[in-house]
């Protein structure tokens, strides 16, 4: 939940804020910055300015590589709305070159396709297939407010109907600027989905879950679960929500699943930014 998120409303009053995100999430990057801006001037600033020191960063790791990636994703930045920022997309980008090797790569909650358009050409760089799950009918239900302990006191309320991107228009956006030929998409919503059985038996390299709700995690894990092997990460995207975090540190949980203890790593800390992505990765 960062810049490039959405168009909230933020109520204050008592310790944490809590921002409510209204069904109607419109609002290109330019309008969101603006609005941003008037809210907490600070924030966009100091976001700005690490963004652009993350951006130079990124493109001194493969000047070429990343220069071509980096320009295609500007060009999905400013043409689909999204929830993830550009920050957070360089920083999973990186992770994914240096970690994911064989298997394949999942997003779990994609709204319009934004992070889905960026992944599909990370997944073409690496010769990986990319598959999409999502409702494409926004959040299931409506939710909150889910706390956020860690840094500044935090919380946010969804609302069902949130996020609404049709199947059509995640299509047609990676068509138009991603690279859909290695992605497959699930239509569904993961709080009572079946276990997803990949084929040939394919395991996760890397997924990416940004679904909001705590209950839309937990459905996540049980639907990716034959899918988890040993070395396989999952970054949510809101994994320092309390809720979720309970979850995925849940060692009861897991075990229910077949599967062993993930360890947890918070990305606030190990990439120094505002982000409330963690991850969740399978040592044994």
């Amino acid at each position: 939940m960062s810049l490039g998120n959405n168009d909230f409303q933020c109520r204050n009053g008592d310790k944490p804020t809590v921002k409510y995100i209204p069904k109607d999430v419109s609002g290109g990057l330019t309008q969101q910055v603006i609005a941003e801006l008037r809210r907490e001037p600070g924030q966009v600033l100091s976001y700005l300015w690490k963004t652009a020191i993350g951006s130079a960063r990124f493109l001194a790791e493969a000047p070429l590589t990343n220069g071509i990636l980096f320009y295609k994703f500007m060009r999905i930045f400013f043409t689909i709305e999204g929830g993830v920022s550009l920050l957070e997309i360089l920083k999973l980008t990186s992770l994914i070159k240096r970690h994911a090797k064989n298997g394949i790569l999942v997003e779990v909650g994609t709204w319009k396709g934004l992070s889905a358009c960026c992944l599909s050409h990370v997944a073409a760089l690496k010769k990986m297939k990319l598959w999409i799950v999502d409702t494409f009918t926004g959040l299931p239900q409506s939710g909150g407010p889910f706390h956020v302990s860690e840094g500044r006191r935090r919380g946010y309320h969804f609302e069902e109907g949130s996020y609404a991107g049709s199947y059509e228009t995640v299509s047609e956006n990676l068509r138009r600027l991603g690279y859909a030929n290695n992605v497959s998409m699930v239509a569904g919503n993961v709080i009572d989905m079946p276990p997803l059985e990949f084929p040939d038996g394919q395991k996760i390299s890397l997924a990416f879950i940004d679904v909001d709700l705590p209950e839309s995690y937990r459905g996540a894990f049980k639907a990716l679960a034959r899918g988890i092997d040993k070395g396989t990460i999952l970054v949510l995207h809101e994994g320092l929500i309390d809720d979720v975090r309970e979850i995925a540190t849940d060692n009861a949980f897991w075990k229910t699943l077949s599967l062993p203890p993930p360890r947890l790593v918070i990305y606030e800390h190990s990439w120094r930014m505002r982000t409330l992505m963690t991850g969740l990765i399978f040592d044994d």
